[in-house]
């Protein structure tokens, strides 16, 4: 994945600055990939917590005792979260889709090469 413009632009100025070039660019690639991982641990965290409080709260909502000083903070996160949840939903099922062809034409070449008699 190519880097955004600010980071090729920092990592340039780095090198410039006489920052060895292996160096640099090692560097910027390790902090990428720790944000990657960062990111996917907080998402199967939020799928953890989701999961969870569905178990517990369908068909109870009722029962939930809500204090007035907070309202407005819960009705903003839970607001917050709607787009979120989508654009998720969105990434899964685009990322299966991707998933999904690619076995397709995976056993597709698998099928021809054992056809072929290679």
């Amino acid at each position: 994945m190519p880097l955004a413009q600010a980071k090729q632009q920092a990592l340039a100025q780095a090198i410039r600055d006489g920052e060895d070039a292996t160096t640099a660019a090692r560097r910027s690639l390790v902090a990428a990939a720790d944000k990657s991982v960062a990111a996917t641990a907080i998402y199967r965290r939020l799928l953890k917590a989701v999961s969870d409080a569905l178990d517990e709260l369908e068909g109870h909502i009722d029962e939930i005792e809500v204090r007035d000083a907070l309202v407005d903070e819960h009705i903003e996160t839970l607001q917050r979260a709607v787009p979120l949840l989508r654009q998720l939903i969105r990434y899964e099922q685009t990322t299966n889709r991707r998933r999904m062809a690619n076995t397709k034409r995976l056993l597709g070449k698998l099928a021809s090469f054992g056809e072929t008699g290679d």
